[in-house]
């Protein structure tokens, strides 16, 4: 290999690099909120509905997304997802706790979302 098959090799994986990095940045964070996140905006004030939206997430994440795509918070207010939750909890068997888990997640993140997105709440993208 000669210097210029060299140079442009070495050209050709910078360009490379700086396509990568600037693809992830487009990316930007998750849609969908973790519960440290809901905590930190002071969402969530007992260590117990800290432990709730956790679990909420995780069922989200694995649970709903074995049957559908990911639907995120912001995609529904608050008072759509206790409608579609009672439809969509009959078809799993996540049961009753993992159910009020979800809904509760849903619901903050939801809020969260949409506060963040008019002004009135804190933005976590």
């Amino acid at each position: 290999m000669n210097n210029l098959d060299r140079l442009r090799l070495a050209g050709s994986l910078v360009l490379l690099g700086l396509l990568i990095v600037a693809g992830c940045a487009a990316i930007g964070p998750s849609p969908v909120p973790t519960a440290e996140t809901l905590r930190a905006a002071r969402m969530v004030e007992r260590d117990e509905d800290f432990a709730g939206l956790r679990r909420g997430r995780a069922i989200l994440l694995t649970e709903c997304t074995a049957c559908h795509r990911l639907f995120e918070p912001a995609e529904h207010s608050a008072e759509e997802w206790r409608d579609i939750l009672p439809e969509m909890v009959a078809r799993t068997s996540i049961g009753r706790e993992g159910a009020r888990d979800l809904e509760e997640y849903l619901v903050r993140a939801s809020s969260f979302v949409g506060n963040a997105a008019s002004g009135q709440g804190r933005a976590w993208r």
